[in-house]
């Protein structure tokens, strides 16, 4: 039920998917499952600029960071640290961006240069450059996206990947992230 979320949010159903997964956060699930549900729900509310009950959907994942690193992998706790940036920068919460963008930074050091990992540390740059002057930033966050981020050829992208880079590129068009999202896919 998931992947009929997901599906939802994509044929501009929200609302729907947003009831969808909260219906299956009550059932049994596995570790692993209850883990992608609450961060779905997150991104989910996010688009549905509710970032208050985005972060709190991030806060019910409690457990330590290595035991998130052995049930999801560093790559799905990279992802995390980005979504909590992005929730910080939308309550404007400039102090608490830069202050997970510096232990992302940290913890992450050793990956910057393998793959999959460099595409997230240019994005990392780009979020930093934004963070400077968020107010004043649209030419030069698009010159800075277009320096830094190269896609695949869509059917091979990653899908969270295109999430990412809408947000970035709403603050760069001045759009909401959910209609730069919609008018990526299409």
């Amino acid at each position: 039920r998931s992947l009929t979320a997901a599906n939802m949010v994509f044929n501009e159903q929200l609302q729907e998917a947003i009831i969808l997964l909260e219906k299956v956060k009550t059932e049994q699930l596995t570790t692993k499952d209850q883990i992608t549900t609450n961060i779905n729900l997150g991104v989910y509310y996010f688009l549905n600029g509710e970032c208050k009950k985005a972060l709190k959907q991030l806060s019910q994942l409690n457990h330590s960071d290595n035991w998130y690193i052995k049930q999801m992998g560093a790559e799905w706790l990279l992802k995390r640290y980005l979504m909590e940036v992005i929730l910080f920068v939308e309550m404007e919460e400039i102090t608490l961006a830069e202050a997970r963008v510096n232990a992302i930074d940290r913890k992450f050091n050793k990956l910057k240069t393998i793959e999959p990992y460099r595409k997230a540390f240019n994005y990392i740059k780009i979020i930093k450059t934004y963070l400077k002057s968020p107010k004043n930033s649209s030419l030069t966050l698009t010159n800075e996206i277009e320096k830094q981020i190269t896609f695949k050829p869509y059917e091979e992208e990653d899908l969270q990947a295109i999430y990412f880079y809408a947000w970035i590129k709403s603050k760069s068009v001045n759009q909401t992230f959910y209609s730069t999202l919609l008018g990526l896919i299409e």
